[in-house]
This record gives C-alpha cells, structure tokens and sequence, in this order.
C-alpha cells in the first residue's frame, strides 16, 4: 500500500498524522472508497461530487482540487503497478484547541492511498437483522464520516460472532435501510425496491448507477420506507457499493430465526450486473 501526502508519495506505513487530528481524536472527516480497474479509478467524478457535498455541509475544507485528486491517483496507480485495486481519499478536520468547537479558518488534511484488490467477495451468508439502527437525522448515516462505530457494531453483532460478516440494518422507526457497508435492492413481479434517503441511507455511488439503469431499462423503480416483511417476501435481493458493485443476496434470517432464501440467479439480476459492470464512469 502507497500513500500520496503533500503531493509525495511514500509507503503507507510511513504515513503519520497528529495527534491533534480530529479525525483521529474525534472522527471529524470524511472518505470516499473507489475501486480501480484497468487501472483507472471507477467513477471517480461521482465519487468526488459527494465527498464536495458531504464537505459543504461539515464545513470541511478540501485540501486539494478534483485535478490533484485526479493527479495523485495517476501517479499511486503507476507507482504500484496497479490494474485492479482500491484506492481511498480520507480528509479530517485539523485541530484548533481543546474541544468540539472549531474556528472559520479550521484547516484540514488529506491522504490518499492505494493498495492492491483484494479477493472476490464470496458468496454471502443469510443476512442477519442487526439490532444497531441506522438514524435519518444523523449525519454519520447521510455522510460518508469517519465516524463508523455505528456499521463495526453492527457487524459485531452478527451471529457466529463473524465481525467480518454482513448484516441487514433497519432505521431507528423499523423500515429496512441498507447493510453495514452497501445499499440493499430487492425485487418482485420485475418491479425493483430501495430503502429511500429518509430511511438514513448513504446515498451510493453503485445505487445512483442502478437506479440510472433501470429508468432506461424501463424497470419500475419504487424508492420508500419498507417493512422488513416487504423484503422477506421479495422474489430475490442484491447489495451495490463501489467495491463489490452488485452482489446477490442468498438469504434474510427474519426475526424467528427462520431463514428467508432468494432466487440464487435470476435473468434480471444477471443483465443488472452485467450492465453495472461496463459503466465506468
């Protein structure tokens, strides 16, 4: 794994931040994950759209220009001879004293690194309900923060104590929103649904890509506030986020314990995934 810092690029294990930091000290920062491929970064301009809206409404200031971004990727990807990867841009707030406040000039600093791909997601486990709920009213569950307590805990809940496993979580009302780490879609009768934003969804990079696709394809598209009984009777289900893209879901475990299966393959999963794959930008 490289790192770029300061317009050098150094290995990451000699990076060093502050102690000051308050993304360290206070997870007061923000972080976009972009998967690389041919290496090139996937959809880096919509990645960066929502790290400068997410950075807008913080208050955060960008250290460096979509250009430098965009710089900075070219010169880590060549550096390790990267065709497939991740690469990640993290920026948290610098500190200006003791405290939460912080003073209009507050300065910020940035990171960017790569590191190689890692292997493929396997074939997902029965999701389990979380009892860690996701809140629409906080901006850790509407930003992409630094601030994850809430997505770890949730996978420490996961039965078989699997830390590493992939849960459903609910919002704080009981409406399915998302996984720990991905958007959630299920559908029925070739009718597509998604938790809305109101149910504390980030707002994905892959979600806006298969909403995009299923306008043109002409697939009805229902966004709103669902019941965990909507999904369990669902005809099949798939997770999206920028690393996995578009990954079925085999099973829901319901609240008795009783394990809900899907439709392991199905046409329509088949030509969204296929398409998701060839939109790179």
């Amino acid at each position: 794994m490289s790192a770029w810092i300061n317009g050098k690029i150094i290995a990451a294990e000699k990076a060093h931040i502050s102690v000051q930091n308050r993304g360290f000290t206070l997870g007061d920062g923000l972080f976009e994950t972009i998967a690389i491929k041919n290496a090139q970064p996937r959809r880096l301009a919509a990645h960066w759209a929502r790290l400068s809206a997410s950075a807008q409404t913080l208050a955060l200031a960008l250290p460096f220009s979509y250009e430098e971004v965009q710089q900075a990727l070219r010169a880590l990807i060549a550096h390790d001879h990267l065709q497939e990867g991740t690469a990640r841009i993290t920026v948290s707030r610098l500190s200006t004293g003791r405290g939460l406040g912080f003073g209009p000039k507050a300065q910020s600093h940035g990171l960017i690194t790569t590191s190689p791909a890692g292997a493929p997601p396997s074939r997902l486990k029965p999701l389990h309900i979380s009892p860690v709920r996701r809140n629409p009213a906080a901006w850790s569950c509407c930003h992409k923060t630094l601030s994850y307590g809430d997505a770890i805990g949730a996978r420490m809940t996961a039965k078989e104590g699997a830390a590493t496993r992939e849960v459903l979580m609910l919002d704080v009302r009981g409406h399915v929103a998302s996984a720990s780490a991905a958007n959630i879609f299920w559908w029925q009768d070739g009718q597509l649904y998604t938790p809305s934003r109101e149910c504390g969804i980030l707002p994905g990079t892959t979600r806006a890509i298969i909403l995009d696709l299923a306008h043109a394809k002409n697939i009805p598209v229902h966004e709103g506030a669902f019941n965990p009984t909507h999904l369990f009777n669902a005809h099949g289900a798939f997770l999206t986020n920028a690393l996995v893209g578009v990954l079925p879901v085999y099973g829901v475990i319901d609240e008795t314990g009783n394990t809900v299966s899907f439709a392991p393959d199905a046409p329509f999963l088949r030509a969204l995934q296929a398409a998701e794959s060839l939109m790179d930008q």
